[in-house]
């Protein structure tokens, strides 16, 4: 019976420690690896670390395969592959009579093995990597042993008498605020966040071919000579858009009822078109900080080049002002226009005089400091009647590699007959359609004008505006225009190539195929 329960994954020992935390995969692995070692042990096999995690990973993705794309799941076993390489390491090495420099020699050696094992995953779902971990391991790991040997007093003294659980429970309290207080401190270090972006998945793979040829094979005779073609491609991995594809990406952000794009160059430059804003919620929790900021952290932009706001509405200014206040943006550009005096354009204007951002304001003879970007409107002398603010907006041209992108913000069709009768250079690839599709913008005479191939809407789904409206759609199909919507398919990434072509992808298009697979298994 005790050899049954060993092997079967969901055995009473194994069942009881992943119902008490949740059945992560963590917890799983580690349940299952000792399953595989108590059982080999039975059976009076030799030990080996390697095919006892390899064992555990195969019975795990038999039972269910879907783990395999679980962050849980790859970063336990990528680490506790990391602690087995040091603990091959620290026997080879140790002497019979260890002294407090060799323990902590190989405390720092599982530790750090640990986190550079960590780090390309970490970087490739969150983003950052924090090297402070390694010091920190060196407290918390010794302590959590003692940590889980008080907590299970803590629960048997609360059994038998519930007072006197709580005052064992304070030694628990106190390591665990150490831990906090301990981590605070670190996080104050330089270098205690660094930002990566996401790495590509042969990135990836190329760094851990590099850390594993160091750590097993560094002390062999001549062996600097494998780590130069692994090093050479990964060089080449990591630039290979600054020196080969030179590849722009544009991507139109689904911020909901609002407009937001990011131009990501290949020269490492970012651009911010708008930043949208959602009504009903709070500054600091609003799409700046939900959707763009992320955004930018995959892309591993810590500041912002330029940042151009088309008029001053709340569904295209509040995710800026919250980028104003967590990164650095060197230049912000607003439009020649006296638009209303309103108590979001005041608090903009006070946002830009407490960071030092250089402040710039375009009509239609103006251009950005680098030149990648001209104004076609607000027209100079133009002031429109009617009242709207969204008229005055700005409609900017973007030029690289051969392709143009035309930001036309909320423009009415009264403001497009201005731009046509002014003989403007309207001409571009990719349109991002006025007003979020209204039926009272992208009058025929303008898309003539454009002749742009792609257009790209940017609504809310199920909006209660009814946008993009129908009479817009038609027109828009009848100018031949391939038309992409936030609200159908997600953000729209566009990647514009250093010969002048360019792709669209849309979010839907780039879901992971296990992604894909699991959510049409849930519809069924």
């Amino acid at each position: 019976n005790s050899l049954a329960n060993l092997l079967r994954f969901s055995g009473p020992p194994g069942k009881k420690a992943c119902c008490f935390t949740g059945f992560t995969p963590s917890a799983v692995r580690a349940v299952t690896m000792l399953c595989v070692v108590m059982a080999g042990r039975i059976l009076f096999r030799s030990h080996d670390r390697l095919n006892e995690i390899s064992l555990a990973a195969l019975l795990i993705l038999f039972i269910e395969p879907l783990y395999l794309f679980h962050i849980g799941f790859q970063l336990s076993f990528i680490t506790v592959l990391g602690l087995c390489i040091a603990a091959e390491q620290m026997e080879q090495k140790r002497s019979r009579d260890i002294t407090w420099k060799e323990m902590i020699t190989e405390s720092l050696r599982f530790s750090l093995y640990a986190s550079l094992c960590s780090f390309p995953m970490v970087a490739y779902y969150f983003y950052y990597i924090s090297p402070v971990g390694i010091l920190a391991n060196l407290v918390v790991i010794p302590l959590s042993g003692i940590l889980l040997g008080l907590g299970i007093l803590c629960g048997v003294a609360g059994m038998l008498w519930t007072p006197l659980g709580v005052f064992a429970a304070g030694s628990v309290y106190a390591i665990l605020k150490g831990f906090e207080l301990l981590c605070e401190c670190l996080l104050r270090l330089p270098f205690a966040c660094i930002l990566t972006g996401r790495p590509s998945e042969l990135m990836i793979l190329l760094c851990y071919g590099m850390l594993f040829f160091w750590l097993k094979c560094r002390y062999r005779k001549g062996s600097w000579k494998g780590m130069i073609p692994i090093c050479g491609a990964l060089f080449l991995a990591v630039f290979s858009n600054q020196l080969f594809r030179k590849e722009t990406t544009v991507t139109f952000l689904d911020v909901g009822q609002g407009d937001a794009a990011v131009i990501h160059t290949w020269d490492e430059k970012t651009y911010l078109v708008d930043g949208g804003g959602q009504y009903g919620k709070d500054f600091g929790e609003n799409v700046g900080m939900t959707v763009i900021l992320p955004y930018l952290e995959y892309l591993g932009v810590s500041e912002v080049d330029a940042a151009f706001l088309s008029h001053p509405d709340n569904d295209h200014m509040t995710g800026l002002l919250e980028i104003l206040e967590e990164i650095p943006v060197k230049e912000v550009y607003l439009a020649e226009y006296p638009y209303l005096v309103t108590k979001e354009l005041g608090f903009l204007k006070e946002m830009l005089e407490k960071y030092p951002t250089s402040l710039y304001t375009m009509d239609n003879r103006s251009s950005s400091s680098d030149e990648t970007w001209n104004c076609l409107a607000p027209i100079e002398g133009i002031i429109f009647q009617n009242g709207d603010d969204n008229d005055g907006s700005m409609v900017l041209k973007y030029e690289t590699g051969g392709t143009e992108v035309l930001f036309t913000g909320d423009i009415s069709s009264e403001a497009e007959r201005l731009l046509v009768q002014n003989d403007a250079d309207l001409s571009a690839d990719i349109l991002k359609v006025s007003h979020h599709g209204s039926q009272y913008s992208s009058s025929e005479a303008f898309l003539q004008k454009t002749e742009a191939k792609a257009a790209v809407i940017s609504c809310g789904e199920k909006n209660i505006y009814g946008h993009p409206h129908q009479k817009t759609m038609e027109r828009l199909q009848k100018a031949g225009m391939e038309i992409y919507r936030t609200d159908e398919s997600g953000s729209i990434l566009v990647k514009i190539r250093g010969n002048g072509t360019f792709q669209i992808e849309t979010m839907t298009e780039r879901k992971p195929l296990y992604e894909r697979v699991k959510e049409t298994m849930e519809k069924w």
